[in-house]
């Protein structure tokens, strides 16, 4: 709590209106939005989200004066939220676009015409999504097709439900009608039915390669109607799938809106019981009428990565208590400590207050919906923490419902922060800005999420993590030399030179530039595009699974080709299988790497016609060792057009080839190897000549960019073999064991494991 004078704050403003008679400036004149715009420079990194005088709510965007809504010497309280600075990436040219999303009736389409009217500078495109056959909202988009300059209508059901055809053509019309006219957009807005779970849209945008690479996700807002959301939330009930909660979990710019229909204290109420149930870093204002600044929405960008560094900071260091976990500390939220209400009087009490703040652990409010983090000085081990990743994909639920989580986390050797993002289960990371030379180095990393088990996430957490190793504070001459000796060694000698000293190790973290490659002979050059730990990590867990190479043979590889590895993300993905395949070996168990092949103008004519035409890979061959006699097994990956809905896609299948040939009958389990997408196959029986399967790829799927990135387009698997009459049981599913994140067995190569 915190209490000034307006007199203070305002000394020298001019009001906008006064009276001919009168030529003094009179405070009482002056509107509340320039009274909010003060309070913003008063009160450095907070901004007003709602006025309430007596029993009045009142919106810091209104136009009314002082003197309509108190008298001289009346308290009005202000609530405020944290306001979160605007960063620009010129280097990112893609088009901004925001989620508006909340229940029918919130506002939305109100909110969406007046940003459009109110605004002239910008080129602003809207996908209109209505629930039902015939939009609802046909006045108001024909307002809106006045003033934007893309209007696109999707009438036809809720775009939430799956990745839905109408919504990934909307983006295609979008781009393509950019590229007719000449004309970039500046900005997009999705303007979501009230039933719409914000997830799905945030999955679409994110990882839809066609999409992500035109347009730029800046953050979900959410509308909420102060008279009736409390009236929403009881209906929601405790089911788990309740869209009223995710739109608010997800929020980034919160709009409460019809204020001016409740009172004061139900607006304070409401105010509270939103922040209990939305992220700390959400932005929280109210609006009457659909009147907000522009640039609350244009400047939001709640995914970039000084943003959410920005959050984890303030989330993490702003007080915490300690956890259960190693080395770890915690910090519940609470909701009604961080509302930052102001208090302010018209002429009394000149300094300002701070309130005592409580940084005990609260009771859960009645949705069990908080958070927590976890502040930790070790690193985290890459290959280790991209595997957990997969593990939030695919929470128990016991553990609970995670909403968001955000990271910054150190990395041994790399001078750059690892920032992570989660979504649901849109799960993200990359690298932000470098460390400071005197920057304490520990992981901050923040749950939020209802009813979480914080021994769950903590523990799994900290399985991924290592010793933090101290920074070089002098030159070591090996520093220099360790990359150019390196360049001609394999990995596994690069790895053991990188033990000389911590400047040759920091010098190998930086991958030497150009593909790798993984022979059939095991003499793996990885290092060239992936940091050394990474690599050693990789070869400790190959070892491990015991997985054999059966790649395809040519003239120069009379015996199989090495697999190729063009990136960290790429070698990452591999060592992850090979993680999941240890934790899950039998003596039964064999598996091997596969590479579906195709011609490349034979990929690139495919997609041009995938409603009307089959496409079969080259024929590739695993073997089983069955006591001796060796079983020889053949595979063709085939798709078939199919409908997805409305979309465009194939379906995929497998074709076994000559299994009646075999000594034994065979289960098999195909899954994918990639670090943007995953298919697992099972298949009972191998002596089946095709196998139909439920796998569906869209035009926009990412497999699509995968193989026309590649200048002979293949597809590598995981192909594991088990007899059918086996005594130790099944195939276990790797799937489900990537949910389970324990440590594969370090081999007995030599090689440093990444956590020395």
């Amino acid at each position: 709590l915190k209490c000034v004078s307006l007199k203070a704050v305002m000394t020298g403003v001019t009001p906008t209106t006064t009276r001919k008679t009168d030529t003094r400036p009179t405070i009482n004149s002056t509107p509340l939005s320039v009274v909010a715009e003060l309070l913003c420079k008063h009160w450095p990194g907070t901004a007003p989200s709602l006025f309430v005088s007596g029993e009045r709510a009142l919106s810091p965007y209104s136009d009314e004066s002082l003197a309509s809504v108190a008298r001289e010497g009346d308290r009005i309280q202000v609530v405020c939220h944290h306001s979160r600075d605007a960063t620009n990436d010129r280097s990112d040219v893609r088009v901004p676009a925001i989620i508006l999303t909340g229940f029918l009736g919130a506002g939305k389409t109100t909110l969406l015409n007046h940003f459009l009217k109110r605004q002239s500078e910008m080129k602003v495109g809207v996908i209109e999504n209505e629930f039902g056959a015939v939009a609802i909202d046909e006045a108001l988009l024909a307002q809106s097709e006045q003033q934007a300059e893309q209007v696109v209508v999707l009438d036809n059901g809720c775009m939430c439900c799956t990745v839905r055809g109408d919504l990934l053509k909307a983006f295609e019309a979008v781009r393509q009608q950019m590229v007719t006219s000449g004309t970039r957009l500046d900005f997009l807005i999705i303007e979501t039915t009230g039933l719409a779970d914000p997830v799905p849209i945030v999955r679409t945008l994110r990882q839809t390669p066609g999409i992500n690479s035109h347009f730029r996700l800046d953050g979900v807002v959410t509308l909420a109607d102060a008279k009736t959301i409390a009236t929403r939330l009881a209906e929601a009930g405790d089911t788990r799938s309740r869209e009223v909660y995710q739109q608010l979990a997800f929020a980034n710019l919160m709009v409460l809106t019809k204020i001016d229909l409740v009172s004061g204290s139900e607006a304070l109420r409401t105010v509270s019981k939103l922040k209990s149930l939305s992220d700390s870093s959400c932005q929280l204002t109210a609006a009457v009428r659909g009147v907000l600044p522009g640039k609350l929405l244009t400047e939001l960008r709640a995914f970039a990565l000084d943003s959410v560094g920005a959050e984890v900071e303030a989330h993490a260091s702003g007080h915490h208590g300690h956890s259960h976990g190693h080395h770890g500390h915690a910090h519940h939220h609470q909701p009604d400590c961080d509302s930052h209400d102001h208090s302010c009087c018209d002429h009394a009490c000149a300094d300002s207050h701070d309130c005592c703040e409580d940084h005990s652990h609260p009771a859960p409010h009645p949705d069990d919906i908080g958070s927590f983090s976890i502040v930790t000085p070790r690193a985290v081990d890459q290959l280790k923490f991209a595997r957990w990743i997969r593990k939030l994909t695919k929470i128990p639920e016991e553990a609970g419902i995670l909403y968001r989580s955000k990271a910054i986390l150190p990395i041994n050797g790399c001078s750059r922060k690892l920032v992570f993002h989660a979504v649901g289960d849109v799960v993200e990371k990359d690298f932000g800005p470098d460390w400071a030379p005197n920057e304490c180095r520990e992981c901050k990393i923040v749950f939020i999420g209802r009813r979480l088990d914080q021994d769950w996430f903590t523990s799994s957490f900290n399985d991924c993590t290592v010793p933090l190793m101290r920074h070089p504070t002098v030159a070591s001459p090996w520093a220099n030399v360790a990359p150019a000796i390196a360049s001609f060694l394999g990995s596994g000698d690069a790895a053991r030179m990188s033990r000389v000293d911590l400047g040759s190790f920091h010098s190998l973290q930086v991958p030497l530039g150009g593909a790798g490659s993984h022979p059939l002979n095991n003499q793996v050059y990885l290092h060239s595009c992936a940091p050394i730990s990474m690599v050693s990590a990789y070869m400790n867990s190959f070892t491990a699974s015991k997985v054999k190479l059966a790649t395809p043979c040519n003239t120069d590889f009379l015996f199989g080709k090495p697999m190729i590895f063009d990136s960290a993300a790429e070698v990452e993905a591999c060592g992850i299988t090979f993680q999941e395949v240890a934790e899950t070996l039998d003596s039964d168990t064999q598996s091997s790497i596969i590479e579906f092949g195709w011609r490349r103008e034979t990929v690139a004519e495919y997609i041009g016609s995938l409603s009307s035409a089959n496409s079969v890979s080259t024929l590739v061959k695993a073997s089983y060792d069955n006591n001796g006699d060796i079983d020889e097994l053949r595979f063709r990956w085939k798709m078939s057009p199919a409908e997805q809905a409305d979309l465009e896609a194939v379906r995929v299948s497998l074709q076994l080839v000559g299994g009646k040939s075999t000594t034994g009958v065979y289960q098999l389990s195909f899954h994918s190897v990639h670090p943007g997408f995953q298919v697992h196959i099972p298949v009972d029986d191998h002596r089946r000549p095709l196998f139909e399967t439920e796998v569906l790829f869209h035009r926009h799927h990412t497999v699509w960019t995968h193989l026309l990135s590649q200048s002979e387009p293949f597809l590598r698997c995981l192909v594991r073999i088990k007899p059918v009459n086996s005594a130790d049981g099944p195939l276990q599913n790797i799937a489900a064991a990537a949910s389970t994140v324990s440590s594969v067995p370090k081999a007995k190569l030599g090689l440093p494991d990444s956590s020395e």
